[in-house]
């Protein structure tokens, strides 16, 4: 009987499987005239898409091989001009580049002064802290045992803390467009070949 119910419930009236086979007459002859066009507009598009990935694959292609002729021509300097613009560079680095790196290694333990969730415990942070501002932190001692403390002194030298990390995020973006644009006109002799 669950069949029977089953199978009835899928076959319909005798008006539904005459509205089905006409809606599929309809859908095949849709599909007849229809297709063509279709399938038409289908290849032409996936003609245009090969142009394009053709066009784009062709333009990459050459720009990286423009790439390497300028690498290839800017290691064919003579011998002078490079050690000269290799001295610049080392130069550069050791000046710019140096004040660079401090400013950032300097941002980066502020924020680590900070932030305490950085660290696995308390005393962890304490610890850093005392090493970057010794009067931030207060060590006493209870029945021989070592504890660190916030000082008193630390609100103040939070505010300083700060007012110094302003100050540097303020700067450092500039300074490392300094030493970008320094470190471009050092090695700008190395084009001497690739005009």
């Amino acid at each position: 009987m669950n069949n029977v119910l089953r199978y009835r419930a899928i076959a319909g009236t005798i008006d539904d499987r005459a509205a089905a086979t006409a809606e599929a007459a309809t859908a095949a002859k849709i599909f007849e005239s229809e297709s063509p066009k279709m399938a038409a507009k289908i290849e032409k598009l996936q003609s245009d898409l090969d142009r394009l990935q053709r066009e784009r694959d062709r333009s990459a292609k050459r720009v990286s091989e423009q790439t390497e002729a300028v690498a290839a021509l800017r290691q064919l300097v003579p011998a002078h001009v490079s050690d000269a613009v290799n001295a610049d560079v080392n130069l550069i680095k050791s000046t710019l580049g140096k004040e660079v790196s401090e400013a950032a290694g300097r941002i980066q333990e502020l924020e680590c002064c900070l932030d305490p969730s950085r660290y696995k415990n308390e005393n962890a942070f304490l610890e850093m802290l005392r090493r970057s501002f010794r009067n931030a932190v207060s060590v006493g001692e209870t029945n021989r045992i070592l504890k660190r403390k916030l000082s008193p002194e630390w609100p103040q030298i939070r505010l300083e803390i700060e007012a110094e990390l302003v100050s540097l995020n303020g700067i450092l973006p500039d300074m490392k467009q300094k030493l970008v644009e320094a470190l471009a006109a050092a090695k700008a002799p190395l084009s001497y070949y690739a005009v």
